[in-house]
């Protein structure tokens, strides 16, 4: 996991939302931390943030069904 996020190049910010370090956290939480960490890693240019969301299945910052 630590590998993982340190190639997404996220900073502190990842674990302000985690509410925890990411080497704390349980295995079941590693696809929210993932989605999370690749969230922060385009979030630079809105466009390029729409994209990602939309990708991972999500609207509005809501997981769409």
């Amino acid at each position: 996991m630590e590998v993982l996020l340190e190639e997404l190049y996220v900073d502190d910010g990842l674990e302000g939302l985690l509410g925890k370090p990411p080497n704390e956290l349980q295995v079941r939480q590693y696809p929210q931390a993932i989605a999370a960490a690749l969230i922060l890693r385009h979030s630079w240019r809105a466009d390029d943030l729409a994209c990602i969301l939309e990708r991972l299945g999500m609207k509005n910052g809501k997981k769409s069904t």
